[in-house]
């Protein structure tokens, strides 16, 4: 979730010109793209406990998995990280340190991305995808008692 959360942070960098909209355009239309997409990563990918607390966050989640099907499977949401990355890409800059910084968290999505189509096709195995997960939550119990699972929860097709 680091990628998505410097994302959503880096695109104020482009605003802090407003007359900049007038000479490049496309620039700002890419960083709401980046900065819509990388919120809505956050949100989807965020832990349950943080996303109940806030009711509207909650409902976004809830439209997105009823709207943005896609995104509820692991190959769905490993093509959208790989477009992500693909998008952040497109807006960096490579004669700037925070250019080569956002070209790494780039790759680092993608990569993500590719593991998750790895493990739709069962490349992966789930057991390591759960006990990663465990870990992560602070023991090593399964995640939804088994089976293909994707981040959020969700049965991959």
């Amino acid at each position: 979730m680091d990628s998505p959360m410097y994302s959503a942070v880096s695109t104020q960098s482009t605003w802090g010109n407003p007359f900049g909209i007038l000479t490049h355009t496309v620039r700002y239309v890419i960083d709401i793209y980046n900065l819509i997409f990388s919120l809505t990563v956050i949100v989807f990918e965020g832990r349950e406990e943080w996303i109940e607390k806030a009711a509207f966050l909650l409902n976004y989640q809830e439209m997105l998995a009823d709207k943005a099907k896609f995104l509820a499977e692991v190959l769905g949401r490993g093509l959208f990280y790989i477009f992500l990355a693909t998008l952040w890409l497109s807006s960096s800059d490579l004669t700037s340190i925070m250019g080569m910084v956002q070209i790494g968290l780039s790759g680092y999505m993608a990569f993500i991305g590719v593991l998750h189509i790895f493990m739709h096709f069962g490349v992966m195995p789930h057991e390591v995808v759960q006990k990663v997960r465990g870990a992560q939550r602070g023991g090593y119990s399964l995640v939804g008692g088994g089976g293909p699972e994707t981040a959020a929860g969700f049965e991959s097709s």
